[in-house]
């Protein structure tokens, strides 16, 4: 029954779901094979949050960070949380964190952002520092989402 279910939603996929073994995946016995995936984004997102958390002793300096204007929201959000994780295992001032929070704004102007999720994102970031620059920000999205 789920096979026919899954033929009849996708008539345009027949030739892609005539590729798979569906005996091995219903009647065989282990785990099916697992798939290796393309980690590309979320690896340049990573590297950008890592490069961005280690400038932090370099603030003043011609650091020019890599540009995000292409990259799609989740790329950005996978690499403002993991932002988060690094400010949070960090033993450093949390002047050091508020300096570096100026320093990503300056250059990719998140409170100016639109998207509801990377700001959500990068407001939780400020507020785990207590960076008051954030704080109208935030009462501005607050008040936005009772709005609606």
């Amino acid at each position: 029954d789920f096979l026919k279910f899954l033929y009849l939603t996708f008539p345009k996929d027949h030739n892609i779901l005539d590729t798979i073994d569906w005996n091995l995946w219903f009647y065989d016995v282990g785990m099916p094979p697992k798939n290796k995936f393309n980690d590309i984004l979320l690896n340049q997102s990573k590297k950008l949050a890592i490069e961005l958390f280690n400038s932090r002793k370099s603030i003043g300096t011609k650091i020019i960070p890599q540009s995000i204007t292409k990259w799609n929201a989740q790329q950005v959000i996978v690499m403002l949380e993991h932002l988060q994780i690094l400010f949070k295992e960090s033993n450093e001032s949390i002047e050091i964190l508020r300096e570096l929070l100026t320093f990503i704004n300056d250059h990719y102007n998140f409170f100016s952002n639109k998207n509801s999720e990377i700001s959500y994102r990068w407001l939780t970031l400020c507020l785990s520092c207590q960076y008051e620059t954030s704080y109208k920000y935030v009462v501005n999205m607050l008040i936005q989402f009772k709005l609606n």
